[in-house]
């Protein structure tokens, strides 16, 4: 039981008897109000007074546990507000000396663009990795950040090339007219390099759940929006505004057969073409990663809560093999365990 639920429970007998309380003090004021004799009322007026200081000390108690309750609440927010932020620290060492070294290369502007793909993000967590890019993107030494456009298709949505326009025409208020969807995604593509000036840095987030074996979704974003809008677009936009840059992410929750991502939309880290994908390797996390986690980020080895080394290792053994390093598995865990040393 949380310390928040044990708060309500002693507060709720001390309201009940308060409502007796204040009944009986209505009760005897009522009294008062009558032909009494002088004893009768110096008998109600030591009832009254002794009703009175129960009252008053019944709602300092109910006052004092409702403080205690928001205090246990604010801890609670700002231990899982940390752990939440941290959790990106976990692992993905291998994405982030990617990400780095490309976001390296588009800080010292001898890039303009970079795609980034994650697939089986679901399991893997791929989301703390889109985290950490955004958060490297708002730092000011690439440039000036700009909210991210979204594009996510629901579970039972087909990702195809009118509906995906169709998201990007509605945040940047393109009419959806009868006209070619080239054309039309064009128009879409003038208006988000309008919309870019000085340093700005926009970051393009695409969130599929699948592809089916027939999809081409893919292939046409690559080939017909990316290219377009890198190449051709923000080519022309940056001769007048030369340090605008464009990063995209595309998150897939399930695997993609190998047929999706020829050597045609794809590109290494050794020979990195911001025209193309740039797939970031997503791997379990060890018994070691939780543990130094936990170390670090974790909190629970400070005098409030108190665990020691050995309690550490030991959380981070059990919750390892718990869940076989599954970064989701783990995370929840983590959640579930860490939430019970401070409630």
């Amino acid at each position: 039981m949380d310390s928040v639920t044990i708060q309500k429970r002693l507060i709720e007998p001390k309201e009940k008897r308060l409502e007796v309380l204040m009944k009986q003090y209505i009760q005897l004021n009522t009294q008062m109000s009558g032909e009494l004799s002088a004893a009768v009322k110096v008998s109600i007026e030591a009832q009254i007074r002794a009703t009175t200081l129960e009252i008053e000390q019944l709602n300092q108690e109910i006052e004092n546990h409702r403080i205690a309750s928001k205090d246990d609440m604010r801890s609670y927010d700002i231990y899982h507000s940390h752990w939440e932020e941290s959790l990106p620290k976990i692992d993905f060492k291998s994405s982030k000396v990617i990400i780095d070294d490309v976001l390296e290369k588009l800080g010292r502007n001898q890039e303009k663009s970079a795609l980034f793909l994650l697939q089986n993000s679901a399991p893997m967590e791929g989301e703390l990795c889109v985290g950490y890019i955004n958060s490297r993107l708002r730092l000011q030494d690439i440039g000036t950040w700009k909210a991210p456009c979204i594009a996510d298709f629901l579970p039972h949505q087909v990702p195809t090339r009118l509906d995906f326009l169709n998201k990007f025409a509605n945040q940047f208020e393109v009419p959806s007219i009868d006209i070619s969807t080239q054309d039309y995604t064009h128009a879409i593509l003038d208006k988000i390099c309008g919309s870019l000036w000085g340093s700005d840095v926009l970051l393009i987030q695409v969130g599929l759940y699948r592809l089916d074996a027939q999809d081409t979704f893919l292939e046409w974003f690559v080939n017909d929006f990316w290219q377009a809008l890198v190449q051709q677009k923000l080519s022309e936009r940056s001769r007048d505004h030369p340090f605008i840059k464009v990063v995209g992410v595309i998150t897939i929750r399930s695997r993609v057969a190998k047929s999706y991502l020829p050597s045609a939309l794809c590109c290494k880290k050794q020979t990195f073409d911001g025209g193309k994908i740039l797939e970031l390797p997503l791997k379990k996390w060890t018994e070691t990663d939780i543990s130094d986690w936990l170390f670090r980020f974790s909190k629970l080895t400070e005098p409030q809560v108190g665990l020691t080394r050995v309690d550490i290792e030991r959380m981070a053994n059990s919750i390892y093999h718990v869940t076989a390093g599954a970064p989701t598995s783990v995370r929840n865990e983590l959640m579930k365990q860490m939430t019970q040393y401070i409630s």
